[in-house]
């Protein structure tokens, strides 16, 4: 039997066994493709930074949404601001960066209003929130996505219906200017405008958030609030996030800033935003500065910043407006259009107005509970020292009341615009007009009221602080490129700027100043030129320099090696006239082109002194915030006109210009119809005026005048002072 089996599995064997070896090669080769397929599907998850083509999103990168809604005050409509409020999170084990995209559609348009990249840290959620103006009427839908790999994944979607307003409503509209620097260089007012008048007011409106309002405050208030007052931040933050209250923030201190060139103003912004930032608060797109100060640049220096609406006094365009015919529609108009080099802007004057559409069919009439110094609603200003008077603000509270009671809607200062807008009513245009403020000029340059005010000196020496602190720029930037170690000198300049914009303040030069607020913008300024020059001095000692040497503030460089340009006495070549009893003058030849005259003024009494300048030929030109533009102010020769020239210029016509030296006397310039008069009041001390006359092009003098004085050259010796160099006259020939 044994045998017998034997002989029937010996051939089948090696059948058997080929197929065991053929079934191990199958079973391997199986093996290895599922292991390859693993190790693929494990290499795709990893994330080199490289594109992988066919990837599908990772569910970790998904964000997880925990609230996405709009939050209003009452029945939405058009000109409201509402809060775009999202809640995202991320629930897993990992941070990861995911960029968010919210859509807003009405009407059958649809535009992006936030994109931005997240970061999204492990097992924590992420808030995001801004406002968002209504501009029309109907259903408003916003689109919650996420993006990856270029394509937009929808989270979440919400709609809110917004009505439009009823024919014939009334509107009011608050608008607060509060001002620290009221009486600056007084604590004790400082403390009782924040801690009395802001205080009270602001608790009022957060009891009753019925009533909108615009609030204008400097920067420097919002500093100091979060260094001494937080809790009043808190409030000002808590009725901003509401809607209520729109914050209107602009530049740093309440300064004179159409005194000075641009920098100035553009320093000052700088700061507040930065303030605000540090501070989590947000302003509005409304720009509202002192004595409703007005430059025909505004519109692009405000574009830049993020600002579209200008809110001011009614004199700053009535009156220069008809003078010059530039307005059509004064009395039937609220909102106005301006522009600069095609950045457009919208203007907010304080007037009641009737604005009707041109069939009549649509009409808004708009009222003003109040506008202007926030104070004056609850203190008695300097009748009581600005303390806080209760009786007054129940007046106040008392007169919103009314409005409530009579169906009127309250609006911000952008609602208002944007409820123009929306019903259609157009708006009209106001064209070039220069630099001005809500009063005569005159007033903080020059007008003298009592025995120690002295507006031009005061501007002179704010002058020579800016200029001194040009020079310790270039100087550190000189000493960091030979690694001298200058971190505490950065620290220091940015606290000097802060000084100067301080000493900058209106207050110290008009309406009536008291006496210490005089004595604040000259210590401010003595203090800026005085740090200046000490630092200065030390680190020119760290570098080696001992001698005089020429400082470029335009380029950040020092010439050890330098000549001074040479001269002639001569007559002057043109004609002027000198009021004051006592005086002397020089005129010295640097070319043919360029003249350079030294008036000495010395009344033997009090009295009012001026230079005058005739009119030539053509068109005069000055350059608003010292920029490298040129603006007619020809048409504007009728009316009483101050222009303080921040970079010194003015064309007189026939191809001859005057530039006044700023840091000599920074006096103001009166415009009238066959002169330009230099002028100061009450005069009792020696003064020197200095004007370089130019004969040539404008556009050649517009930049001799800004190298003199917005970047201008200066020596070690006195860095307060801006010198004519070789080059400037070299230049003036050609």
């Amino acid at each position: 039997m044994n045998t017998i089996i034997r002989r029937i599995i010996r051939p089948l064997r090696h059948i058997i066994i080929k197929e065991i070896i053929a079934a191990v090669i199958i079973i391997w080769i199986l093996t290895t493709a599922v292991t390859m397929v693993y190790i693929f599907n494990a290499f795709q998850s990893l994330d080199f930074g490289i594109p992988i083509s066919k990837q599908k999103p990772p569910v970790s990168l998904k964000p997880e949404i925990i609230d996405f809604e709009t939050k209003t005050y009452g029945e939405p409509s058009v000109g409201d601001t509402i809060e775009i409020y999202a809640k995202i999170a991320n629930k897993n084990s990992e941070s990861n960066k995911v960029n968010i995209l919210i859509k807003h559609k009405v009407d059958g348009e649809e535009q992006s209003i936030y994109k931005k990249k997240v970061n999204l840290e492990a097992d924590k959620t992420k808030k995001i929130k801004f406002d968002y103006i209504l501009k029309k009427g109907g259903e408003h839908k916003f689109h919650l996505y996420y993006i990856l790999d270029g394509k937009e994944h929808l989270i979440k979607s919400i709609s809110l219906d917004v009505s439009s307003y009823k024919e014939d409503t009334h509107f009011v509209v608050t608008y607060f200017h509060f001002n620290i620097q009221y009486r600056c260089g007084d604590p004790v007012v400082e403390e009782r405008i924040i801690n009395g008048s802001i205080r009270n007011l602001l608790n009022f409106y957060y009891d009753n958030p019925q009533f909108k309002f615009s609030f204008e405050i400097q920067g420097y208030a919002i500093e100091l609030m979060s260094q001494d007052y937080p809790d009043i931040l808190d409030i000002i933050q808590k009725l901003t996030e509401r809607g209520q209250m729109e914050l209107v923030v602009t530049h740093y201190s309440d300064q004179l800033f159409i005194a000075y060139p641009l920098l100035d103003l553009t320093k000052s912004i700088e700061m507040s935003n930065d303030i605000l930032k540090k501070n989590n608060i947000r302003r509005s797109n409304v720009f509202g500065v002192q004595e409703s100060q007005w430059s025909p640049v505004l519109p692009e220096i405000m574009k830049k910043f993020d600002y579209n609406i200008y809110v001011g006094k009614n004199r700053v365009f009535k009156d220069l407006a008809e003078m010059g015919n530039l307005l059509a529609k004064y009395e039937e108009t609220c909102v106005w259009e301006t522009k600069w080099n095609d950045n457009n802007i919208y203007v907010v004057l304080d007037r009641m107005a009737r604005v009707d559409n041109e069939d009549d069919t649509k009409t808004l009439y708009y009222d003003w509970s109040h506008f202007g110094d926030g104070e004056y609603v609850n203190t008695g200003l300097y009748g009581n020292d600005f303390e806080f008077v209760e009786s007054y603000q129940e007046k106040f509270e008392n007169k919103l009341k009314s409005y409530e009671k009579k169906d009127y809607k309250f609006l911000t200062i952008s609602e208002l615009v944007y409820t123009t807008l929306e019903k259609n009513l157009g708006t009209d245009t106001i064209k070039e007009i220069p630099c001005c403020m809500a009063e005569n000029e005159f007033l903080w340059t020059g007008k003298k009221h009592h025995d120690y005010e002295n507006d031009t000196a005061i501007n002179t020496l704010g002058y020579r602080a800016r200029t001194s602190l040009l020079a310790l720029e270039t100087i550190l930037e000189v000493a960091e490129n030979h690694n001298v170690d200058i971190s505490e000198e950065k620290e220091l300049v940015e606290d000097l700027w802060k000084e100067l914009l301080l000493s900058e303040v209106s207050d110290g030069r008009g309406w009536y100043p008291d006496e210490i607020e005089v004595d604040y913008c000259i210590t401010k300024a003595e203090n800026v030129t005085t740090i200046c020059r000490e630092t200065a001095e030390e680190l020119l000692n760290q570098l080696g320099i001992d001698s005089n040497v020429l400082i470029e503030t335009e380029s950040d460089n020092i010439y050890e090696d330098f000549t001074l340009p040479q001269y002639e006495n001569v007559e002057s070549p043109i004609s002027f006239n000198i009021l004051c009893d006592n005086y002397s003058y020089s005129c010295y030849k640097y070319s043919e082109n360029l003249y350079l005259l030294e008036i000495i003024l010395n009344p033997t009494n009090s009295e009012n002194v001026s230079v005058s300048f005739n009119a030539l030929e053509g068109n005069r030109c000055y350059s608003p915030l010292g920029m490298n533009i040129d603006m007619d102010i020809e048409k504007f020769s009728n009316y009483e006109l101050y222009l303080m020239l921040a970079n010194g210029w003015i064309y007189l016509g026939g191809e001859v210009s005057l530039i006044k030296v700023c840091t000599t006397r920074h006096v103001s310039m009166g415009l009238n119809n066959t002169s330009v008069d230099f002028r100061e009041d009450m005069l009792e001390e020696e003064v020197i005026y200095q004007f370089f006359i130019f004969f040539g092009e404008k556009e050649d003098a517009l930049e001799f005048a800004n190298n003199l004085n917005v970047s201008p050259y200066v020596l070690s010796e006195d860095i307060t002072r801006v010198i004519l160099t070789e080059d400037m006259v070299i230049e003036s020939e050609n």
